[in-house]
């Protein structure tokens, strides 16, 4: 509702006494009989429209002639919230014309652009318009927004496409009447503005039947709408008319980072949808500063997101990866960039840089290999409980109990399920034991890989194999916590592999 004005013939908003008593009623000014549904509303608009730009709205061009050329009103929030009120309609709500951006109508393609006296944005948005033909296939399910008659803005959400998929002005079955000239036909499969309804093929809009009216039969029937590509290829094409919304040739989206660190989305050209567009991502800084850390894909994988969303055909969509020096779990820039085909030139996507943050990569099954090549090693036991001491032992292929899972909120969990813990302590004491407990969470369960190979955990010490004057270390050598040296019963090694 929020992108559709009625056009009206008015000095002002529509007060709440008007909508509610005062203002022409349908009943009245089409005499219709008891039975007919929306007896007591009000009849004040004569065409529909629907906002495509910050102070732009779509319309029919046969709702816009010389005479009458910027004398109308559009006015926003003619509807009605529940079935005993009106919304509240002011002076923001309110706009006049400045100028007709573009008309035509029949014989000639039966659309007119139209430029408010200001924008309707922020507090209106404007509706995703459809730049391809993804709806032009007979079946595909469209819905209508308009004022039918001059009514308060209804909705006519189960309508196909019947025929003329293949050409500018395809026909559907939605209800459409007297004032639904310039509704927006949509998409229900995005909710892109595929069209504007410029006809219905009838005749009255109601039948006599006896000494008052009904609807007329025909209105069920069909009703023809201009498609969107033709609006827009004319409207960009006019000289001197800018609009970054509808008409900046290279467009994309976004879909999102995922945790692992796969960027989707997905970009095309609106010129020409049948050219892939290179896709170039940089990490961390823009390509005129060094440092940063390119990616190039190419646009032309499936997503039907970006069918939904731009209401376009064809494969579009793009995938990549964030490198791995940048899963750190901190927000980075990435700017994104492509080549304007027409053009040659490489062309910044707008809404770039994006922020992607992606959590450090959990290590999944790891032996971790310290002093002595000897592995961490969960002492052997069934059942698995709590308390059971670490050691270093020789390293075995298959050992469930000395693999690891390093978690990126800091756990190390192992045998049984149960995670590497520091007996508790305060002050945590040179010798402090290392277990294996439940997962609790807690800050003794807590470690830190840093570049120099040791692991820090409770009280800032590092996990230590006892210190053995001469080697081989022996199996079952205490693991235990201590002041960080630097030494190389400190230093450990991991050896799996990253979820």
């Amino acid at each position: 509702m929020g992108s559709t004005p009625t056009m009206m013939v008015r000095g002002g908003p529509p007060t709440q006494s008007e909508l509610t008593t005062t203002a022409p009623r349908l009943a009245v000014e089409e005499n219709l009989c008891s039975t007919e549904r929306f007896l007591d509303e009000p009849v004040l608009g004569d065409c529909s429209g629907v906002l495509i730009d910050d102070d732009l709205v779509l319309t029919a061009g046969h709702c816009v002639t010389a005479s009458n050329a910027c004398t109308w009103k559009w006015v926003f929030n003619y509807y009605r919230p529940s079935a005993g009120t009106y919304a509240t309609i002011s002076e923001d709500d309110f706009f006049a014309c400045d100028e007709i951006v573009l008309r035509s109508s029949p014989p000639a393609p039966d659309f007119a652009i139209i430029r408010l006296d200001r924008p309707a944005t922020p507090r209106f948005t404007p509706a995703r318009v459809a730049y391809g033909r993804q709806a032009f296939v007979t079946g595909h399910e469209v819905a209508l927004i308009g004022s039918p008659s001059g009514l308060p803005l209804k909705i006519v959400s189960e309508g196909v496409i019947t025929g003329g998929a293949a050409n500018d002005n395809p026909s559907t079955s939605l209800d459409a009447m007297h004032g639904n000239s310039g509704s927006a036909v949509y998409s229900r499969n995005g909710y892109t503005v595929v069209g504007v309804l410029h006809s219905a093929n009838g005749g009255d809009d109601y039948d006599p039947n006896g000494t008052c009216n009904v609807l007329a039969s025909w209105v069920h029937a069909e009703s023809d709408f201009l498609a969107m590509p033709v609006i827009l290829n004319t409207l960009c094409s006019k000289p001197g008319f800018q609009s970054d919304r509808l008409c900046t040739p290279l467009r994309w989206h976004m879909d999102g980072v995922s945790p692992t660190g796969v960027i989707t989305g997905g970009a095309f050209d609106r010129r020409n949808l049948a050219h892939a567009l290179p896709i170039i991502a940089v990490f961390g800084a823009p390509l005129e500063i060094l440092g940063g850390v390119q990616v190039s894909v190419t646009a032309n994988l499936p997503n039907p997101s970006v069918i939904r969303r731009f209401g376009i055909t064809g494969d579009h969509g793009f995938s990549l990866t964030v490198p791995a020096q940048f899963h750190d779990g901190l927000p980075h820039p990435v700017y994104f960039y492509t080549v304007d085909p027409v053009a040659g030139t490489l062309s910044g996507m707008a809404g770039s840089p994006i922020q992607a943050t992606v959590n450090v990569p959990a290590v999944v099954n790891a032996a971790i290999r310290g002093f002595g090549d000897k592995c961490l090693d969960a002492s052997w036991a069934t059942p698995v409980v709590n308390g059971i001491e670490i050691q270093q032992w020789t390293c075995l292929s298959g050992a469930v109990n000395q693999r690891w899972t390093l978690h990126p909120d800091g756990s190390i969990q192992g045998f049984g399920g149960k995670c590497l813990d520091a007996a508790w302590a305060d002050p945590v004491p040179n010798g402090n034991k290392v277990q294996i407990w439940d997962c609790t969470g807690g800050v003794n369960q807590k470690w830190t890989l840093n570049p120099d190979g040791s692991i820090q955990g409770f009280g800032g010490k590092c996990l230590d194999a006892n210190w053995v004057a001469s080697l081989p270390v022996p199996n079952g050598n205490k693991v235990q916590l201590w002041d960080c040296t630097g030494g190389v019963n400190q230093k450990w090694n991991l050896y799996g592999q990253s979820q």
